[in-house]
């Protein structure tokens, strides 16, 4: 619900701001989508760009990872991310390419719960498993490196694709796509 009440505020506020453009001073919001290759799982999340100059953005973005389950087991993980983006000069082409650099915070949890006390049975063969239940939480540090691109389509909003590795002691790939609506500057 709050996803959709976000993404309806940056519509009505992309339709006040309908002749922004990639200058000094815009801000922009993004919905975004996209999917995490270490934890296989798909993201939704919410970003927002300020630019300095006409080429650099500060960028900030929260990403929620799709909780992962099995038999016993469940995790669940979201970052936060703070990140400059450098928009190469490519005149009036309606493709503006990025290069991404910045930190990357993960925030993470594990839960184990096996009704079974004394173990498991699996195939016939049973695992002592002494604990019946465990959980567990952390916070990772990480570097992001990436790019994208955002396609200029002479609208109020703006689509772009992103892919980018994060550094750290949670490595992961992630893709995602979005949509930038102009809500300032």
């Amino acid at each position: 619900m709050k996803i959709k009440l976000a993404f309806l505020v940056s519509l009505f506020l992309s339709v006040q701001f309908a002749n922004a453009q990639q200058i000094e001073g815009a801000i922009t919001a993004a919905p975004t989508i996209g999917f995490g290759f270490e934890n296989e799982s798909l993201l939704i999340g919410a970003h927002g760009q300020y630019f300095f100059k006409d080429n650099l953005a500060g960028h900030f973005g929260i990403n929620y990872f799709f909780p992962k389950s099995s038999t016993y087991t469940k995790s669940s993980l979201w970052t936060m991310n703070f990140n400059v983006n450098y928009y190469f000069d490519t005149g009036d082409s309606k493709v503006k390419p990025y290069a991404l650099g910045g930190i990357n915070l993960a925030f993470w949890k594990y839960k184990y719960d096996n009704p079974q006390f004394g173990g498991v049975v699996i195939d016939g063969i049973e695992f002592d498993i002494p604990e019946t239940e465990a959980k567990s939480s952390g916070t990772e540090f990480g570097l992001n490196l990436g790019g994208g691109a955002d396609f200029d389509i002479g609208k109020s909003f703006v689509p772009f694709g992103q892919l980018k590795y994060v550094i750290g002691d949670y490595d992961q790939f992630v893709i995602m796509g979005g949509v930038r609506f102009y809500v300032g500057g």
